[in-house]
């Protein structure tokens, strides 16, 4: 049930082991076959874990900009 929560939470780590990603897609779903519910709003602890990952200042520095 943190399995959503757990990621985002370790999203930005991952992120920083891959410098020259170009692109970062997560599908976000109601209905996901096989996995299912795949929204980041799925629970509060996913959407919170998910909010601090898009505001991490990793994400959002000048040349280090993957998602704006």
């Amino acid at each position: 049930p943190n399995h959503k929560a757990d990621f985002w939470r370790t999203a930005e780590a991952q992120l920083r082991t891959l410098p020259s990603l170009k692109a970062l897609v997560y599908w976000d779903s109601n209905d996901f076959d096989p996995v299912g519910l795949t929204r980041v709003d799925s629970s509060q602890a996913s959407l919170t874990a998910f909010r601090a990952f898009v505001a991490s200042d990793y994400v959002t520095s000048p040349g280090k900009n993957y998602l704006r």
